[in-house]
């Protein structure tokens, strides 16, 4: 869920609300998130809650990004304390990402240290963003 906070806080323009259904879950979809950011716009944000993966908070300025496990984002329901802020509809923010976010090589959790990028060694975080899409 994405929404649109500019005309009510200061802290942000925009909310991303989402949910997994474990801490390993919250953590892989906070990781994602990191990554693409980061691939696309240089972006690492500021983080929290990553060592628990109940409820992971990244920071981006003008974008923040909440992502709970299914049964603490239902307690805190963060979405009905915003709920005078305009939902931006998923076919907006979907064609806005377009087929990269699913299709993103990224890789493997057990590929660690450096890998060959266009004869020179990189960092694997490096390789995945060198595929044709981002930056």
């Amino acid at each position: 869920m994405v929404l649109h906070t500019a005309e009510l806080t200061s802290i942000a323009d925009y909310l991303v609300i989402g949910s997994g259904n474990s801490e390993r879950h919250v953590k892989a979809i906070a990781e994602a998130i990191r990554r693409e950011m980061s691939c696309r716009f240089g972006e690492h944000g500021t983080r929290e809650g990553e060592m628990a993966g109940t409820w992971i908070l990244i920071d981006y300025g003008d974008i923040v990004v909440h992502i709970f496990r299914e049964d603490i984002r239902m307690y805190y329901a963060v979405e009905k304390m915003w709920s005078d802020a305009p939902q931006i509809p998923q076919t907006e923010y979907a064609m806005a990402a377009g087929p990269v976010l699913s299709q993103r090589p990224y890789p493997h959790p057990s590929m660690r240290g450096p890998v060959q990028v266009d004869g020179r060694m990189s960092s694997p975080m490096a390789a995945s963003c060198t595929n044709g899409v981002g930056t």
